[in-house]
C-alpha cells in the first residue's frame, strides 16, 4: 500500500512541476516596445516616404488582434526526470519505486497556436476602459503534456503623457494533460513610469485564486509582483531588467513555495528586416513542508534559464512575419526526482491587426 500511494503522489507531484515549469509567463521577457515612445526613431531611408502622423492616442480607440503558429521541437516535452527508479521512504529505509515512463523526459515535435485581442475605449482624457483576452493550445503526441490557456480580462487605465496606470480583473482556465489544472479569477496593477528620456520603471502586481482539477490538495493562491526597469540605449537597442517575488500558497504545503529571481535582456534591430534578442535569468524556489514518501526536508531549487530569438520586422507571406528562437532551462533540486533540463526550438509566424 505504502509503495502505491507514493507512485501517486509522485505523480501528482511531476504534475504541478509540469504546471509550474510551463506557467504563463510574466511580462518582460525581452523589452517593453513601449521603452521607446521617447525615444528618437532611426532617420528613414531617402526612399521611404515620411509617415503621417497618427492621431494621439489617448483620442481615438485602440484596438489588437495578434495571431500566432509554431513548429517546437523540444528535448524534454513532460519536463520530467532522467530517473527510472526513484527511491522512497518506508519507515527508515528507501525503496526504489519504478517510475511511469510516461512521467520520464521525453523528446518530441510539437505545434502550438495563440490568440491574443485588447481594446482600450477612451472616456476621457486621462482614462480608458480596457478589454483584453488571450488563448493557446500547445500540443504534443499523446495527452500528456498537452497544455492550453484561456484569460479574460477588463479594467481601467488611467494616465497620460507615458505614466500609466492599469487596474484589471481577469477570469482564467487552464487544462494540462487535458484535465483542468487550474480554474480561477484575479486582480492586477500595472504602473508605467518614465523616468528619463527613453527609460521608464514599470511595477506588475496580481494576485489569483483558483481550484485545481487535480485535487483539493492543489487548490490554493497566488500572489506576484515584479519590477521591471526599460532603457534605450540607441534608437536600434533597448535594454530590460526585472526581479519578481512569488508566493503560491496551496492547500498541501508540501507542494506551497515561495520564489524569487531576476532576469535581464537586450533586444536589438539588426537593419531594416531583423530583430534579435537575448535573455538570461535565474531563480530560487523553496518550498514549505518536505514530500511525504520523498524527503524528510523541504524542497528547494536553482532554476536557471537563458533565451535567443530571431525576428524579421517585415512581413514575408499574407501578412505573417517569421520568428526563430531557442530557450534552455535547467533546474536543480535538493530532490533528484525534480531535477530537469529543456531545450526548446520554436520556429513561429505571427501576425498583428491594429
Amino acid at each position: 500500500m505504502k509503495v502505491g500511494r507514493s507512485t501517486r503522489l509522485l505523480a501528482c507531484g511531476a504534475a504541478w512541476v509540469l504546471l509550474g515549469a510551463l506557467s504563463p509567463t510574466p511580462p518582460t521577457l525581452a523589452y517593453d516596445p513601449s521603452a521607446f515612445d521617447d525615444a528618437p526613431a532611426p532617420r528613414p531611408r531617402a526612399e521611404e516616404p515620411p509617415a503621417a502622423a497618427p492621431a494621439p492616442a489617448r483620442d481615438r480607440v485602440e484596438h489588437q488582434l495578434t495571431i500566432d503558429f509554431a513548429a517546437i521541437a523540444d528535448s524534454n516535452a513532460t519536463n520530467g526526470t532522467r530517473l527510472r527508479e526513484v527511491p522512497v521512504l518506508s519507515g527508515d529505509e528507501r525503496v526504489p519505486v519504478p517510475l511511469d515512463p510516461r512521467l520520464r523526459q521525453k523528446r518530441a515535435f510539437g505545434r502550438s497556436a495563440a490568440l491574443s485581442a485588447s481594446l482600450k475605449v477612451p472616456v476621457t482624457p486621462a482614462a480608458k476602459l480596457t478589454l483584453s483576452g488571450e488563448a493557446y493550445i500547445v500540443d504534443y503526441p499523446g495527452a500528456i503534456a498537452d497544455d492550453a490557456w484561456v484569460s479574460a480580462a477588463a479594467g481601467v487605465e488611467l494616465g497620460r503623457d507615458g505614466r500609466r496606470t492599469t487596474l484589471e480583473a481577469m477570469l482564467f482556465d487552464r487544462w494540462y494533460a487535458h484535465e483542468t489544472a487550474m480554474a480561477g479569477w484575479g486582480v492586477r496593477a500595472t504602473h508605467r513610469e518614465p523616468i528619463a528620456t527613453g527609460q521608464s520603471l514599470r511595477a506588475v502586481a496580481e494576485a489569483r485564486f483558483y481550484n485545481s482539477g487535480y485535487g483539493p490538495a492543489f487548490d490554493g493562491r497566488q500572489a506576484s509582483l515584479w519590477l521591471s526597469y526599460d532603457a534605450v540605449l540607441d534608437p536600434t537597442l533597448t535594454a530590460s531588467a526585472s526581479v519578481y517575488a512569488r508566493r503560491d500558497a496551496l492547500r498541501d504545503r508540501a507542494y506551497a513555495s515561495t520564489e524569487v529571481g531576476g532576469y535581464g535582456s537586450l533586444a536589438h534591430y539588426l537593419g531594416p528586416d531583423l530583430t534579435g534578442s537575448a535573455s538570461v535569468g535565474l531563480a530560487r524556489a523553496w518550498f514549505d513542508e518536505p514530500i511525504p514518501f520523498l524527503s524528510t526536508s523541504s524542497r528547494a531549487d536553482w532554476r536557471p534559464w537563458l533565451a535567443l530569438s530571431l525576428t524579421t520586422r517585415r512581413p514575408l507571406l499574407w501578412g505573417f512575419s517569421p520568428s526563430l528562437s531557442y530557450s534552455f532551462g535547467r533546474t536543480f533540486s535538493t530532490l533528484p526526482f525534480y531535477e530537469s533540463d529543456r531545450h526548446r526550438l520554436r520556429l513561429g509566424v505571427a501576425r498583428t491587426f491594429r
